[in-house]
């Protein structure tokens, strides 16, 4: 009998080059009977979350104990909402203006509706007040800001829970812990890790939050107060350029501009266009004579009405092409967000494109530059910003285009013009789809533009602007600085835990 040995020789493989290979790294934790009975006898994994277990842990070992944010020996004082009523809505302009919990993280929030005076009279006492935390309690729950100069004495929905404190430094403390990871994670869920759909002001009894010395308190507090301070200040400074912008043009109130009807008394808009003024388009929305009184309104004052496609407006317009997107973790990537972060400061569920698989398209298409104007193409149509500095490097998605100013001394005058309301119609006119409504690039670049006879004014409109998007971006400075000083907190752990 011949006997053959056979020698075992591992295969040598190459390891992976990009992270986006490798397995997903295992998730897995304990729970014990206890927490799956108090969970309703929850036995699948996707009922507790592992990041939220592990944050909770975290901050309960802290080497500065913890407290909860609610009841007794807590740091709120009272936590409510108003109870739901019925809303009388007017017409934009006629009415009082009303804001949704989606617009909580917006930077300079706008209207989104106008409501009755009558029903705006029983909710005096809901108006925002002063050293008041806002926090959204349902669809993306755990979106929060504090009252400022822009947000005071305004009117927000009842899925906005008014947080206010038993000592002010607890203000900007309680709100830098909700924008670190763990605080998010603890407050999306509850005690045993479950994800929940939205909260109530008792939920908040459920989340600790590490109980540092009060001097670490009101120095985190103080950085957060500073950082709406700029904010403000940057709005008030938006405010000033678009206030001589229209005294230059001698503009009349938005809400005054109407159009006039072929037939006024069909109790509907109707309206005649001649052939030679279609522009291949027939969809009446197209031809509003609302959009005809506001360039006549420009004009009549304007040294020129251009358009945005303008080689002295614009370097470039660029739409991106769709791409299916590759993310990697936040070590290998490049932050990724889109235009219903667009309005925000600090954009939060930020994801990381792939850089090594969309290195050409980023560079090309995708990268946000400081002082380019960003304009939504989809979906909300016509959301305008001008990228502060800490978006340099970043990338936004295909749904907002990108506006590349022909040169400094114009990038701030294009963003005062654009976020107006006389700008805004010219836009979404633009607006084609059966579906899901859209503009493109080619679009974007016949948009209306004025240029004013007198450029020193012009120039201070510009230099106004361009001075608020700094201060917007110390702002982002000063909340990153007390986020990071909260992280630290959380990571500073008992020795005896």
């Amino acid at each position: 009998m011949v006997s053959v040995a056979l020698k075992y020789e591992p295969l040598e493989l190459e390891a992976p080059k990009s992270p986006i290979f490798l397995p997903t790294p295992l998730k897995y934790g304990s729970v014990s009977i206890a927490q799956m009975v108090s969970n309703g006898h929850r036995y699948d994994a996707s009922a507790y979350n592992i990041e939220a277990m592990n944050a909770l842990r975290k901050v309960k070992r802290n080497k500065y104990g913890y407290v909860y944010l609610y009841g007794e020996g807590g740091l709120i004082d009272n936590a409510y909402y108003p109870s739901r009523y019925k809303r009388i809505y007017n017409e934009n302009g006629t009415g009082v203006p009303f804001y949704l919990p989606s617009q909580l993280e917006e930077i300079y929030p706008k209207p989104a509706k106008y409501i009755s005076p009558l029903t705006a009279a029983f909710l005096q006492n809901d108006r925002i007040k002063d050293n008041t935390l806002l926090l959204s309690r349902s669809g993306t729950i755990g979106k929060c800001t504090i009252a400022s100069k822009t947000t005071i004495d305004k009117l927000f929905s009842d899925d906005v829970i008014r947080v206010s404190f038993k000592n002010r430094v607890n203000l900007g403390y309680v709100y830098a812990f909700l924008h670190t990871e763990a605080g998010l994670l603890i407050l999306q869920s509850n005690n045993y890790g479950a994800v929940i759909d939205h909260i109530e002001p008792e939920h908040l009894a459920n989340v600790p939050i590490p109980n540092a010395p009060d001097e670490l308190k009101e120095f985190i507090h103080n950085l957060i107060v500073e950082s709406y301070d700029l904010r403000d200040k940057s709005n008030d400074l938006i405010d000033e350029a678009q206030n001589f912008l229209y005294n230059e043009l001698q503009l009349p109130d938005i809400n005054t501009i109407k159009g006039e009807n072929y037939a006024e008394n069909k109790g509907f808009k109707n309206y005649v266009i001649k052939v030679n003024q279609l522009n291949d388009r027939l969809d009446g929305s197209y031809h509003i004579p609302e959009v005809e009184e506001i360039i006549k309104a420009v004009s009549k004052n304007a040294a020129e009405v251009t358009t945005l496609g303008d080689n002295r407006i614009s370097s470039k317009i660029i739409l991106p092409e769709r791409f299916k997107r590759i993310y990697v973790d936040k070590d290998h990537g490049v932050p990724f967000f889109g235009g219903k972060q667009l309005l925000s400061l600090n954009p939060t569920n930020v994801k990381y494109l792939s850089l090594i698989h969309h290195k050409n398209r980023i560079e090309n298409q995708l990268l946000l530059e400081k002082n380019m104007c960003l304009v939504t193409r989809s979906g909300t149509i016509g959301k305008i910003m001008i990228a502060p500095k800490h978006w340099n490097g970043w990338v936004a998605n295909e749904h907002c285009l990108r506006i590349k100013p022909a040169n400094e001394s114009v990038a701030g005058y294009i963003y005062a013009w654009l976020d107006s309301p006389y700008a805004k119609p010219l836009i979404i006119r633009n607006t084609y789809g059966a579906v899901v409504d859209e503009i493109d690039d080619n679009q974007l670049s016949t948009v209306a533009i004025p240029l004013l006879k007198n450029k020193q004014v012009q120039q201070k409109i510009n230099d106004l602007v361009l001075e608020a998007n700094e201060l917007r971006y110390q702002a982002y400075l000063k909340e990153q600085e007390a986020i990071n000083q909260m992280n630290k907190i959380i990571d500073a752990t008992s020795l005896m835990a």
